[in-house]
């Protein structure tokens, strides 16, 4: 289960790819959470056009959480799965 939320402020604090990273804040566009596998998150590096993926040990979180409006022009889709499929939600 991820432990850091959609559009919180994050700071890189190790990344063994690219140690440039490290220090670097952002903000959590997206979260993959695959069974069996470590939870994964885009950031958004504040910056940068780029998302770039690191995994839940890698980020601490701020507590900080940003308005989606600041990353998207559309506006929040609300869905509800009925029988097994997705309903837009008015």
């Amino acid at each position: 289960m991820a432990k850091l939320s959609f559009y919180e402020r994050v700071v890189v604090a190790s990344c063994e790819d690219d140690p440039s990273f490290v220090g670097k804040a952002g903000h959590v566009l997206g979260v993959g959470e695959e069974a069996g596998q470590q939870v994964s998150y885009g950031v958004l590096l504040e910056g940068s056009s780029q998302v770039i993926c690191f995994s839940e040990a890698e980020l601490r979180g701020t507590g900080e959480i940003a308005d989606r409006a600041l990353f998207y022009d559309a506006p929040a889709l609300r869905i509800r799965v009925v029988g097994g499929k997705g309903v837009i939600v008015d």
